[in-house]
């Protein structure tokens, strides 16, 4: 069995649950090959320890970054849109998996680095394939960075998933914007009318780990309300507005 497959079959441990496989697997891989981003990933999903974890991802973000160093160099580009060349993809992952791990990382500095990391994905991969830019519209209104998620809420506000759309209007509504903010609430509750009635609730409902999050359904009216709750409750103003901008 050659290192490839081997890693494929840490993936499928890891996906089956396994991580005691997965692990042994990968930390086999890069035995063989020392520069296999992908195996650090694993690593990096099955350690329960937060300094391992940030560790595992840093290194395959280094490995990456070594490896598409040219590619990063010209990014963005249209003649290489960076997603589209599958040996890429482990590096987005690697960016994905410490910028999240970052996030979770209660000491100073890390929420600052993991916002820094997503930055840099979104602007390599604009196309934005893993979804950097949710993971960004929540932080930096979370961190208070309203000038650099409105930027991004203004970039991808026409995109027609409502959680981004839903984001503009807050954004737009905190930059004291309120035609564009209106115009995008309504553009969300064109697509999916549960949303204002579950973010407005004292206590967001409760979404099962199996739910399945239809576009337009209660499902994902719910899911948006638990991420984004209590980020529209700290915006003064923000609930009564929605309230009466969605009438």
């Amino acid at each position: 069995m050659n290192w490839q497959e081997m890693e494929d079959q840490a993936w499928d441990a890891l996906s089956a649950g396994n991580h005691d496989t997965a692990t042994r697997l990968a930390r086999n891989v890069v035995r063989l090959e020392p520069n296999a981003i992908d195996s650090y990933n694993i690593l990096c999903q099955t350690t329960d320890l937060i300094g391992e974890k940030i560790a595992f991802a840093k290194e395959a973000v280094r490995l990456g970054e070594i490896q598409f160093r040219d590619e990063i160099s010209i990014a963005p580009n249209d003649v290489y849109p960076f997603y589209t060349n599958i040996e890429t993809r482990p590096y987005m992952r690697a960016l994905q998996g410490l910028s999240v791990t970052l996030w979770a990382d209660e000491r100073p500095g890390a929420k600052e680095e993991a916002i820094q990391v997503a930055q840099h994905a979104l602007r390599i991969c604009p196309n934005d394939n893993i979804g950097f830019r949710f993971l960004l519209l929540e932080w930096l209104a979370i961190s208070g960075k309203w000038s650099d998620g409105y930027s991004i809420a203004k970039t991808y506000g026409e995109d027609p998933m409502v959680p981004l759309r839903m984001w503009a209007a807050l954004y737009g509504f905190q930059a004291g914007e309120l035609n564009y903010a209106k115009k995008r609430l309504d553009a969300a509750l064109h697509y999916n009318p549960h949303v204002v009635k579950e973010l407005t609730k004292k206590k967001p409902s409760k979404l099962s780990p199996m739910a399945m999050m239809a576009h337009g359904s209660i499902e994902e009216a719910k899911n948006y309300a638990g991420i984004a709750h209590e980020i529209w409750h700290n915006v003064p103003g923000a609930f009564e507005w929605l309230k009466s901008a969605s009438q």
